[in-house]
């Protein structure tokens, strides 16, 4: 896990509330789905969990590495969140949903405002 390999306290920091938040989303999703009378199937595939847990787990790579490939990946909030406001736009007749959604992407806004700064922080 990244904040198990992380060197930097102000990124192990941002980390933890980032995990906590992540994990709340997970959860608020699920309910809402169970709800609405579905289930949860979909799950990120094992290959891609285990590349991700090599890759940000890896000390020998440090934070400002991380932190940069994510902001190369995420760095637009715009752009990385456009998908999740585009959903929530659909689910006119959903407002619950919707607000979940867009209170979510503001979350994730909140992500991504993170990592960009701490990668000025790290990489200049």
């Amino acid at each position: 896990m990244w904040i198990d390999a992380s060197d930097v306290a102000c990124v192990k920091g941002g980390l933890r509330v980032v995990q906590q938040r992540e994990g709340m989303h997970a959860r608020l999703l699920a309910e809402r789905i169970k709800q609405l009378g579905g289930e949860c199937r979909r799950e990120v595939p094992q290959d891609v969990q285990e590349k991700a847990l090599r890759s940000l787990g890896d000390r020998a790579k440090g934070d400002a590495a991380k932190v940069l490939e994510f902001v190369k990946a995420n760095g637009d909030a715009e752009n990385a969140l456009a998908p999740i406001y585009e959903i929530a736009a659909r689910l006119g007749h959903d407002p619950e949903t919707q607000s979940l959604l867009r209170t979510i992407a503001q979350d994730e806004r909140s992500t991504i405002e993170f990592m960009n700064e701490a990668c000025k922080l790290l990489n200049g």
